[in-house]
């Protein structure tokens, strides 16, 4: 039951078993509109004091089906596969050397050596614990088993942040070096810049096509917090995503297969903000894995600001054709922006021309 599951989690988070943790995750309750059918997700993963995730509902487009017919696009999105045990019997995390980085809004991250991974040369991780003094609520336990359900679902990509297991509110991953901000981006040159463009949009697109292994080509997810802090540096240099707490889930219709319309109810308490997807300052707007590419070219055109980089003459075509493919994905109908495989597709091209020209 879930006063039972509530009950168990009552002691520390990090150490609390978490099966049965699924009977919190409800796919909502029906209601019926005057004009058309809404599935009110009843999300367990907005508790009120994440005023900046919006609130969305679900409506069958056509007409032709009941928005009941609105289902998970994949079992993957409801699985939880927490290793707890594991977690704590490999290298004893407790007597491991940490070293403390950061805290986000519900959660601190630590960097350890350890055991954890049986390797020969045990490389550094990631430990996100929950913030001490926190109270934990039920929703921030869905946020977690959302990233790691996601994460889980992309190992087999090079661009996206690898995870090793979770547990309750804490996770722990692979440690990569650096992170993208200003001051990186300003030190690369041209060339540099669109590399690192390329790795930055071919893990979007891994992740729009996240479930795609199992026969369904409808995008599942989207990451619906692209920024460039979101994009960490790998010790080869591969630029990979991360952070999926904000991830949103794309339901699909039993009927015919295909997604079901996701509305946005409520726009984000920071707007009007220009790093933001029109949509994402709208009410009653239609909100989908668009979201991502709006805010993935916002980042673009702040990477190739011409006055913040020296551009040899070869380079200015290059230039002209990427301006092309930022504008073509900064419109304000999210339908008409392209997808991130034809964006990904569009900057290996241009990158391996000016390769190919030195």
């Amino acid at each position: 039951s879930i006063d039972g599951v509530e009950g168990r989690y009552k002691g520390h988070p990090m150490i609390a078993s978490i099966s049965g943790l699924d009977a919190w995750i409800e796919w909502g309750k029906t209601e019926s509109y005057e004009h058309h059918h809404t599935i009110e997700l009843d999300y367990v993963s907005e508790p009120k004091r994440y005023k900046g995730i919006p609130t969305f509902s679900l409506r069958c487009d056509d007409g032709a089906n009941d928005a009941n017919d609105c289902v998970p696009n994949g079992d993957w999105q409801l699985s939880m596969s927490p290793n707890c045990n594991v977690l704590h019997e490999s290298g004893d995390i407790g007597r491991s050397e940490l070293k403390y980085v950061t805290r986000g809004g519900v959660r601190q991250i630590w960097i350890g050596w350890d055991t954890f991974v049986p390797t020969e040369f045990s490389p550094s991780f990631v430990l996100k614990t929950v913030r001490l003094g926190r109270y934990s609520e039920r929703g921030q336990y869905e946020l977690n088993r959302r990233e790691a359900a996601i994460m889980g679902q992309l190992t087999k990509s090079s661009y996206i942040a690898t995870i090793y297991g979770h547990c309750g509110l804490s996770s722990i991953g692979a440690f990569y070096p650096g992170k993208l901000k200003t001051s990186t981006v300003k030190s690369m040159d041209f060339l540099n810049r669109l590399r690192t463009a390329k790795e930055m949009i071919r893990g979007i697109s891994d992740l729009h096509r996240a479930g795609s292994n199992i026969g369904n080509r409808n995008v599942m997810v989207f990451h619906n917090d692209i920024a460039l802090t979101n994009f960490l540096i790998a010790e080869d240099g591969k630029v990979v995503l991360n952070d999926f707490n904000a991830a949103q889930f794309i339901p699909k219709n039993a009927t015919n297969d295909s997604n079901c319309s996701l509305w946005r109810t409520k726009a984000k308490i920071v707007c009007p903000n220009k790093k933001l997807a029109p949509e994402e300052c709208m009410v009653d707007t239609y909100y989908d894995e668009k979201v991502d590419i709006f805010r993935f070219c916002q980042v673009l055109s702040r990477m190739f600001k011409s006055r913040s980089m020296d551009i040899e003459i070869e380079e200015k075509e290059s230039l002209r054709h990427l301006m092309k493919v930022i504008n073509s994905c900064k419109t304000a109908n999210p339908r008409t922006r392209p997808h991130a495989s034809q964006i990904s597709e569009s900057i290996e091209k241009i990158y391996h021309e000016l390769r190919t020209q030195r």
